[in-house]
C-alpha cells in the first residue's frame, strides 16, 4: 500500500510539474511514466513554440475580456473546450478564422477585418500573431485555464 501511495504521489507531481511547464512555455516534457492523459498534454507543449509569445498576445489583446478563459461580456460564451467545440472552433485553423474577423460582441484582429465598426480599435495582429494565438488558447483550454 505504501508503495501504490507513492506511486500515486509521484504521477500527481510529475502531472503538476507538466502542466507548470506548460503554462510556462517551457518546451521540455517528462512523459515516462506518466498517464496517457498527462503524455498527451506534454506532447500538445512540445508541438506548441509559441507559449510565451501567445501569452504576450492573449495578455496584450484578449484578456480584458477574456481573463482566465472566462468571458465578460457574454459569461456563457467561455474559452473552455466544451465551450469552444460546441460553438464550433474545434481547430487552430477555425479559431484563428474567428479571431481575425470576430464574432458577436467580440472585435476581430485581422490585418483584413472589415467592415471597419467590427474590427479592434487597437493594433491589428498579423497571420502568424492570429494563429499563435489560437493554439495558446487551445492549449490553455486543455489545460483547464489553470494558470490564469
Amino acid at each position: 500500500i505504501r508503495l501504490y501511495a507513492y506511486s500515486m504521489k509521484k504521477i500527481m507531481l510529475l502531472r503538476f510539474v507538466i502542466v507548470l511547464r506548460l503554462v510556462m512555455g517551457l518546451r521540455t516534457c517528462l512523459t515516462r511514466g506518466l498517464a496517457a492523459s498527462t503524455v498527451a498534454a506534454a506532447q500538445i507543449v512540445c508541438a506548441a513554440p509559441g507559449v510565451e509569445e501567445g501569452t504576450k498576445l492573449f495578455e496584450a489583446n484578449c484578456a480584458s475580456c477574456h481573463a482566465g478563459g472566462g468571458n465578460i461580456v457574454a459569461r456563457q460564451k467561455t474559452l473552455t473546450t466544451a465551450n469552444l467545440k460546441a460553438d464550433g472552433y474545434t481547430t487552430d485553423e477555425k479559431l484563428s478564422n474567428m479571431i481575425a474577423k470576430g464574432v458577436g460582441a467580440m472585435p476581430g484582429f485581422g490585418q483584413d477585418c472589415a467592415p471597419k465598426y467590427a474590427c479592434t480599435f487597437g493594433t491589428r495582429l498579423s497571420e502568424e500573431e492570429i494563429v499563435t494565438l489560437a493554439q495558446y488558447v487551445q492549449i490553455q483550454a486543455q489545460a483547464g485555464w489553470a494558470s490564469t
